[in-house]
């Protein structure tokens, strides 16, 4: 998952390289509930941050099998989120550039592992519910418009 090392000196904060993914199984799309701060509880994209000698479809594979036990077919990239986090004084706290992938989940049923307390599918009328954020909504609809032109 993302940003799990709040930057606490924040003259050396650096935008970091990070990946997640939109992926489907028909309708219906693969999410993951925050299993460590900052977050904690919420229900978000699968994903996180890019090793260094990694590629970006590396990363998101290795990330999906990490958190969901899923393997996965990338379709293409879906979006580019950048996530920045200020204090109150309007110091950066972090920044993360985050490539989203679309595709979809192999067979099998997600199991939450690594950063992750629960992994499962979501209809699209259950999306509504769950908190996400008007941002993450508009991905998903642009990944789910990737997929079903292939």
């Amino acid at each position: 998952m993302l940003m799990d090392d709040i930057v606490t000196d924040r003259s050396t904060v650096l935008p970091r390289a990070a990946v997640s993914a939109c992926l489907f199984r028909g309708y219906a799309v693969l999410l993951v509930k925050r299993a460590k701060p900052p977050y904690l509880g919420a229900w978000s994209l699968p994903g996180g941050s890019i090793e260094p000698g990694e590629t970006a479809e590396l990363a998101i594979e290795r990330e999906i099998a990490e958190e969901t036990g899923l393997d996965c077919q990338i379709v293409g990239l879906a979006d580019i989120n950048d996530v920045i986090k200020r204090d109150p004084t309007g110091a950066l706290v972090y920044h993360y550039v985050i490539a989203v992938f679309a595709g979809t989940a192999d067979d099998g049923e997600p199991i939450a592992g690594d950063d992750a307390a629960e992994a499962r599918f979501f209809s699209p009328d259950e999306l509504d519910g769950l908190g996400l954020g008007r941002r993450t909504t508009g991905i998903i609809a642009r990944a789910r418009t990737l997929i079903t032109r292939r």
